[in-house]
């Protein structure tokens, strides 16, 4: 008979935090900062709201509870446990250790039960950003790590928002189609370092923005049909660009299609000749 070998796993150390909405009152600060506020069960349909899949309640549930998954008050037992599950969120939060062992099992299992729980709370947001943007939570879990990776991130877009910003700064052709595409602007009426000041500005500012454009091969196109737009060769009216009374595209993104389509080099030669002719 083989031998067996025991299957172990990467443990992970995790934990979070559950904070509140900061709530305006009339109450004193002091008072507020002590007090403590609940979330309670709620009901998922007919029964309350389980943060386990059956199971995953026959897994860990059961070892929490300690009772065996196929004894007959299991169920009872369960649905007990949910409809009575609560947790108090004081002014500062509450922490939660949801970290798993290396045999893939919680380390504090009524920890990390509450925190499954809340995953599916609707009171409960994911992050801060979402509590505040929806009026119907009040709580969200806060995960320092991600935290981390998030505001690394965000580093990140902007080093690279300012890497392409100095590579158009060097070219002043390109930092006209960038500012025509990005800002709406007739750069023929900027002086090069206002040009430069405003890019940097529109890169530091929106660097997710500046890096898609920055980075649109079809840039070029792109700025000149606004130059035809701008200069009366092309009329736009919404959405739609005309070229007389033609429509060649319902949206920018079809336009500049029309553009790269070699069936339609004449026209666009032409367009190309009357705007030579007004510049």
């Amino acid at each position: 008979m083989a031998k067996q070998t025991k299957v172990t796993r990467e443990p992970v150390e995790k934990v979070i935090s559950v904070r509140r909405k900061e709530k305006f009152s009339h109450i004193p600060a002091e008072v507020l900062q002590d007090s403590v506020t609940k979330i309670g069960s709620i009901f998922d349909g007919r029964t309350p709201l389980r943060g386990l899949s059956g199971e995953e309640e026959k897994e860990l549930l059961s070892v929490h509870l300690g009772i065996d998954p196929n004894h007959n008050e299991f169920g009872k037992l369960a649905m007990n446990f949910w409809a009575e599950m609560d947790l108090k969120v004081p002014s500062e939060g509450t922490e939660l250790n949801i970290s798993i062992d290396e045999s893939g099992m919680p380390v504090v299992m009524s920890d990390y039960l509450k925190y499954r729980w809340l995953l599916r709370h609707k009171y409960v947001a994911d992050s801060k950003e979402e509590m505040l943007n929806n009026p119907m939570k009040d709580f969200y879990l806060y995960d320092p790590n991600r935290e981390v990776k998030k505001t690394n991130l965000q580093i990140k877009k902007k080093k690279l928002a300012y890497a392409e910003f100095i590579k158009a700064s060097e070219d002043e052709d390109r930092m006209d189609m960038l500012l025509r595409v990005l800002d709406n602007v007739n750069p023929s009426k900027m002086s090069a370092e206002q040009k430069e000041n405003r890019l940097e500005t529109l890169a530091t500012t929106n660097p997710d923005k500046f890096i898609r454009f920055a980075q649109d091969k079809d840039l070029e196109i792109r700025s000149e049909i606004d130059l035809m737009v701008e200069n009366g060769v092309l009329r736009k009216s919404g959405n739609t660009y005309f070229y007389i009374d033609e429509i060649i595209g319902d949206t920018i993104d079809e336009s500049i299609t029309f553009f790269k389509n070699k069936k339609n080099s004449s026209h666009v030669s032409d367009m190309r000749a009357k705007l030579k002719e007004l510049r």
